[in-house]
């Protein structure tokens, strides 16, 4: 398993410095810089050691899907850039989630709305495609959207992840939020490409820690038995990484080195 943190591009040193191995970079930050920007981000990344496991914020959240004024072409061209970014970069993962700009409300329309969403979500996904980028679909809790919000519902999407190059992202605390159905994640494990960790519990998303009250095992455990092969931490606005990020890495790592052990009938200690 290798660990990864969001990351703003004016943070990046200080996520080298907690000890992650990549991070998951904001796509509408890289979508606005220029090609010299653009260069030299890429020269930093190399500088600093740090692998792009992902990128998430594909849209800003003031878009909406369903609108009569969204430009869907005019975004499916966009991706295009942003594909031969994210594949200069060695990135292998855009994140589609952004829960608002996929509500759909309860409405004699929304069956309408949801199809829309569904087919731009596919078409999505083949633009990405041609830069050999999957898209990982996140199922989002109801704090930010109405539609997509389980396992489940979102692997309906997929269908045959292979060809409609569509996935899925598992969120320790979307899955907690929404009361998903946690054995849901070992069901649609050959779909699973990718993870988020935090605090569930914390609405700040504080960085796991071991005496926090919660049981992370749980979410770990599942994990590794997906092809997911980063767990990236959604905790980038945290205070003080420098005290806590440290802490909160060597703890999940214990968690995977202990479930690691189990597997292999070590003994533990």
């Amino acid at each position: 398993m290798k660990y990864a943190s969001f990351a703003k591009l004016r943070d990046l040193d200080k996520f080298s410095c907690v000890g992650f191995d990549g991070v998951e970079l904001d796509s509408c930050e890289l979508r606005a810089l220029g090609e010299t920007q653009f260069d030299e981000l890429e020269a930093r990344l190399g500088a600093l050691g740090l692998k792009v496991c992902a990128c998430s914020w594909i849209m800003e959240n003031t878009v909406h899907i369903c609108d009569e004024t969204f430009d869907r072409d005019g975004w499916l061209k966009r991706f295009q850039c942003d594909g031969a970014r994210l594949a200069r970069l060695g990135c292998p993962v855009m994140v589609f989630a952004a829960g608002p700009i996929r509500t759909v409300g309860h409405d004699a329309d929304s069956k309408r709305k949801r199809q829309v969403i569904n087919s731009f979500i596919r078409d999505t996904a083949q633009v990405f495609k041609t830069y050999g980028v999957k898209v990982a679909l996140e199922t989002v809790c109801g704090d930010y959207t109405d539609y997509l919000m389980y396992l489940r519902q979102s692997a309906e999407v997929c269908g045959d992840s292979e060809e409609s190059n569509i996935y899925l992202l598992t969120d320790i605390r979307h899955l907690v939020r929404a009361g998903d159905e946690p054995n849901d994640i070992l069901k649609y494990r050959q779909k699973i490409i990718h993870a988020h960790i935090d605090n569930p519990i914390n609405e700040r998303r504080f960085a796991p820690m071991p005496d926090d009250g919660y049981n992370y095992e749980f979410f770990v455990r599942r994990v590794l038995q997906t092809g997911a092969e980063w767990i990236s931490y959604e905790c980038h606005d945290e205070v003080d990484w420098y005290v806590s990020g440290p802490t909160s890495l060597d703890y999940i790592r214990s968690l995977v080195g202990k479930i690691e052990m189990e597997k292999a009938g070590l003994p533990l200690g």
